[in-house]
């Protein structure tokens, strides 16, 4: 098998989806004020922004609930990825992509090393263990046939043995 040339595509670049992780946190947001905020944005984002949203719910509950508060959005797709935060810009996956020799497009998930900013003494929380999944997690959720999104079903996920916030690069 040909080694593929990954690139990152450039910011301005049409993408698939809005990625977002719901907020849970009790810790960092005051819940009973952000969460109907967060779902104003996320019914902007799908309506009149027409991009489809991926919802990474903290569990179960959390996704049964904002399923019934967008049921009757359709480009919104509910999925549980746990996370010790709702940073999706900093832990959820940076996407390459490349095309083989046969003029075919290759999806990749970078999978960062997260440290929750700065590491258990210097970090803004810690643990961080399931932010440290959330890339994996939403490769996982964007392949599943389920999820309606204008993206490749095949992800392949690369794990980059570096520490990094994904929000703090720019293409």
């Amino acid at each position: 098998a040909a080694v593929l040339d990954y690139k990152m595509p450039a910011e301005w670049e049409p993408h698939a989806a809005c990625l977002l992780l719901c907020p849970h946190n009790a810790a960092t947001f005051c819940l009973p004020a952000v969460e109907p905020e967060f779902l104003h944005f996320v019914k902007t984002i799908a309506t009149e922004g027409q991009e489809a949203v991926v919802l990474g719910c903290f569990d179960e509950a959390q996704k049964v609930a904002y399923e019934a508060a967008t049921a009757h959005i359709p480009n919104i797709h509910c999925a549980v990825c746990p996370s010790n935060d709702s940073w999706a810009r900093d832990t959820a996956p940076t996407f390459v992509v490349a095309v083989d020799d046969d003029n075919e497009r290759h999806l990749g998930a970078l999978d960062w090393k997260f440290n929750a900013y700065g590491g258990p003494e210097e970090g803004c929380y810690w643990p961080c263990e399931q932010d440290g999944m959330v890339a994996r997690q939403f490769a996982n959720i964007l392949m599943d046939p389920q999820v309606v999104v204008p993206c490749s079903k095949q992800i392949t996920v690369l794990p980059v043995p570096l520490i990094l916030e994904g929000g703090s690069i720019h293409t």
